[in-house]
């Protein structure tokens, strides 16, 4: 999905018009307009606010990613553990989808390990 796609489906849940959501951006409508039909792409500090009024990750406005709700970590470092187990969490995903499972037989396995 594309930046435009991305904020129109943002913008149109939330109940909101170009103008409204220019208007709580401070950015003109226009350039709601312009994005929305990518004809023109928001500076670094639009695309933050954007990111932080609908709350999601600036990741998944630019498609980088599906999961809207990655937590945000204003200047806060992970820890290496935490970074590894992560790094091998999207291994095994990756490779069980390499093996043609799909998403719900994937969340089927992780409530399977993940039982305490």
């Amino acid at each position: 999905m594309n930046f435009g796609f991305m904020l129109k489906c943002l913008r149109s849940n939330a109940g909101l018009n170009q103008k409204q959501l220019a208007d709580i951006l401070n950015i003109s409508h226009q350039s709601i307009s312009a994005y929305e039909t990518n004809r023109r792409e928001p500076d670094f500090k639009t695309l933050e606010k954007i990111a932080d009024y609908f709350n999601v990750s600036i990741d998944f406005l630019l498609g980088r990613t599906d999961d809207p709700n990655l937590v945000k970590l204003e200047g806060q470092k992970l820890p290496k553990e935490l970074i590894d187990l992560g790094v091998e969490y999207v291994t095994v995903l990756k490779e069980f989808k390499d093996k043609g499972l799909s998403p719900n037989d994937i969340k089927k396995i992780i409530n399977i390990i993940t039982k305490e």
